[in-house]
């Protein structure tokens, strides 16, 4: 019965402190996040190049996102606004996500003279 009492005080804790966290999880759909806020900061090249593959192969609409997010902000790669709009532009036309079609949109506005 103790046991019993134990693990649902540590199972409603650990759950109460989830959702004390919510909020922290990152927002894949803010383009302005940088450095260690930004899961993709930390990604590498191996998997850069990967999820550059998962865009075009599979296709992956969060994939293309974060590669275009990564040439947005100069991640692992060099900045390249028309690599970050052509990335953009693939996922919003794989998903039809309204965030992915409104990244493609304002890239293409940086990129009008």
């Amino acid at each position: 019965m103790l046991n019993r009492i134990a693990t649902t005080i540590l199972v409603t804790g650990m759950l109460v402190g989830l959702g004390a966290c919510k909020d922290k999880v990152f927002d894949a759909s803010a383009p302005g996040q940088k450095g260690h806020n930004n899961p993709t900061h930390e990604m590498g090249a191996d998997s850069f190049v990967q999820r550059q593959k998962d865009c075009w192969d599979m296709p992956n609409a969060a994939a293309c996102y974060e590669v275009g997010l990564n040439y947005e902000l100069g991640i692992s790669v060099t900045p390249d606004r028309n690599e970050a709009l052509s990335y953009y532009q693939k996922a919003c036309d794989i998903s039809d996500d309204p965030d992915h079609c409104d990244a493609a949109d304002k890239m293409r506005a940086k990129l009008e003279p």
